[in-house]
Order: structure tokens, then sequence, then C-alpha cells
């Protein structure tokens, strides 16, 4: 049994972080800051077609917000 996942070629991670980052009210400065990493490669970071799923749960530990529940709906 195969599971349809096509709908989640459409999401766009990096744009839903910092959708998020602004609905939290937090910055990308603060986000950097959290990571242990410059505003400039988190920018890079967010712009990327793909972000390992390593770095995005310590991203969805800094934000407290899980998008893994969001992406798997």
């Amino acid at each position: 049994m195969s599971e349809d996942l096509s709908y989640i070629g459409n999401i766009i991670v990096g744009q839903r972080i910092t959708e998020k980052l602004k609905e939290i009210g937090m910055t990308k400065a603060e986000l950097s800051r959290a990571l242990n990493m410059n505003q400039s490669n988190l920018n890079k970071l967010l712009k990327k077609d793909s972000i390992e799923t390593s770095k995005l749960v310590v991203i969805y530990r800094v934000m407290k917000y899980n998008f893994f529940n969001e992406f798997c709906r």
C-alpha cells in the first residue's frame, strides 16, 4: 500500500518557517542566534529546495512548533 504524498511537493519548507516566525513574533536574527549560525547562512538555508531533517528538527524545537504534523496531514 503506497500513500500519495504528491501534495508535499508544493510545500516550500523555508517559506513556511519564515511565515511561522512572523506568526510567533520571532525574527530571523533571533532564530539564527538560537541555531548558532549567522543570519546570512540562515537566509541561504531557508531558500534551498530542501533542508536536512536533522536541521529541521533543531529549527522546530527552537520555534516550539512541529511542522512535521502540518506537512503530514
